[in-house]
């Protein structure tokens, strides 16, 4: 927000094309992300009891990254068109409440109304929450026969979150 007025008047005066502006701060903010997400799967992966599988924490770390990246995406894209901080700030917070709403996990997609589940393939959290429960539920130690549903762990979690 604070090089926003800068950024605007190069713009206007025809120093860079926008496209190119917005696209080198995503390139600049890219291995940042990586690097933070790396740090904060490896304390939280292992903390959750996940799978201890190489590839199942290069997919937990990759869905990570990828729902940082778009998050962070969609709050630069409020900052830009927001006027003002206290507008941009705002806007985000009703954004923030509106995804974590519809990602799935409060409410799962077959319980939301369908004129909303269009919100639901549009939110990164969604997608996150999918990747991470699939790249987990698919674990062999999920494969134990649940004394309730007839089915295994892995087949009952699935089905009931509507995943």
């Amino acid at each position: 927000m604070d090089g926003r007025a800068a950024a605007y008047k190069l713009s206007r005066a025809g120093v860079f094309d926008d496209f190119l502006y917005i696209l080198s701060v995503c390139l600049v903010h890219a291995p940042i992300v990586i690097l933070n997400t790396l740090f904060i799967s490896l304390c939280v992966y292992f903390m959750a009891g996940y799978a201890l599988d190489a590839a199942r924490f290069f997919v937990f770390w990759m869905a990570l990254s990828g729902v940082t990246l778009a998050m962070s995406g969609w709050f630069r894209m409020i900052a830009y068109a927001c006027p003002t901080f206290e507008v941009a700030h705002s806007a985000g917070g009703a954004l923030v409440a509106v995804f974590q709403l519809t990602a799935g996990f409060l409410v799962t997609r077959t319980h939301m109304p369908i004129f909303m589940r269009w919100v639901y393939y549009l939110t990164p959290l969604s997608w996150a929450l999918r990747t991470i429960a699939l790249n987990e539920f698919y674990d062999d130690r999920y494969d134990v026969p649940v004394q309730l549903a007839g089915s295994t762990i892995d087949s009952y979690g699935l089905s009931t979150t509507s995943i």
